[in-house]
């Protein structure tokens, strides 16, 4: 790629390049989300929903912001076993029967913080469903299509 000045370039030492690569689309993204949530007034619970990379690197960045524990879901199973082997405290299904009732029970009331790295409108369905009295979601991701919003009249177009 041709940049029109070196002021555009950063450098990445020491950092190897596979690893600086992915810090740019997919870190800055993720990292963008959660900054959002940083100075909340309630952090008990955080629910990522969608790791693809993205998400994965969301979670990467949540654990060293967040103190709470971290919950993940997604309807690949295989993306939840690789979140829980790098540290996600909890890993849900979304397609589960009751799953959003489960989760309510389980977190005493749902979840305080959401990002929603899918951000189409199943998994803007289910965040919504486990969200806490109060809580706050974040869509970081642009899945297209409609999503109905339950605060105002009609709804929003990705």
């Amino acid at each position: 790629m041709l940049v029109p000045d070196a002021k555009y370039l950063l450098d990445y030492d020491p950092l190897p390049v596979s690893q600086a690569a992915t810090l740019m689309c997919s870190g800055i993204t993720a990292y963008g989300a959660l900054k959002r949530l940083v100075d909340r007034p309630r952090q008990r619970n955080l629910l990522l929903i969608g790791l693809g990379g993205v998400g994965m690197m969301g979670l990467s960045f949540a654990q060293a912001m967040f103190k709470q524990k971290i919950s993940v879901a997604d309807l690949n199973p295989g993306a939840r076993e690789t979140a829980l082997n790098n540290g996600a405290a909890v890993a849900y299904d979304p397609s589960e029967a009751d799953i959003a009732r489960r989760i309510v029970k389980e977190t005493e009331g749902g979840f305080d913080e959401i990002v929603d790295f899918a951000g189409n409108e199943k998994s803007m369905a289910f965040a919504v469903s486990v969200l806490a009295r109060g809580g706050k979601i974040v869509v970081s991701g642009l899945m297209g299509g409609n999503s109905a919003c339950p605060w105002c009249s009609g709804s929003t177009s990705a």
